[in-house]
């Protein structure tokens, strides 16, 4: 049996201190995060664009040929 110093482990000890820095993955999460709340930002700009631009024209002609793109 091995008894450790006090403030130095062993190196076959596991070190169970932990370390409040962010991992890769979470400052990823955060980064990601950040981009989403910019593009919901840019939508919500470009449907507030896009309703004064169907109120200016006085037609749903925007809204119904705006769902058809990309369908057969």
């Amino acid at each position: 049996m091995r008894i450790g110093t006090s403030g130095h482990p062993d190196d076959d000890e596991l070190d169970l201190e932990y370390v409040p820095h962010k991992t890769m993955f979470e400052e990823m999460c955060e980064e990601n995060a950040a981009k989403v709340a910019l593009v919901e930002h840019d939508v919500c700009e470009k449907r507030k664009t896009l309703e004064g631009t169907k109120a200016r024209v006085g037609c749903n002609e925007v809204a119904t040929t705006s769902g058809t793109r990309g369908k057969k």
